[in-house]
């Protein structure tokens, strides 16, 4: 976890927004998710993950994605992924979160996971000499 996002989620524990399960959820999820990136892009994903937590226990709910923006999303090459894997985590989660969150959850896990593909991408469409090209 990136020292800035460490500090955030400190602020977060001592405004009494989150608890201690919530950080050490967030930082599983961090270190789970740094094989993806190396951490770099979940910051947004666990602040958002960490401010859900805190929605759900004050009774309160995010609205919804738009439709548009959720038929972008699914149509990602790792939104299935992406969905498997919160679908999996969420069961760690130190409260269980509604189906507009899960969906956010969900769209920042897809940024995310996304890096991996177009690394991939990008490395496989190098020749041995390091340049671009087929």
């Amino acid at each position: 976890m990136r020292e800035q996002t460490q500090k955030k989620l400190t602020i977060l524990v001592q405004a009494n927004k989150i608890n201690f399960a919530d950080l050490a959820f967030l930082n599983k999820l961090d270190k789970d998710l740094a094989k993806f990136d190396g951490g770099s892009k979940e910051e947004m994903l666990l602040i958002h993950v960490a401010m859900s937590l805190f929605r759900k226990r004050n009774n309160q709910e995010i609205d919804k994605i738009p439709d548009e923006l959720w038929k972008q999303i699914i149509s990602k090459p790792v939104y299935q992924q992406a969905k498997e894997y919160w679908q999996t985590n969420e069961k760690n989660s130190p409260i269980l979160l509604g189906k507009n969150e899960s969906q956010y959850i969900i769209m920042h896990l897809v940024n995310v996971m996304t890096k991996e593909v177009n690394d991939h991408e990008k490395n496989r469409c190098r020749r041995p000499n390091g340049k671009r090209g087929n």
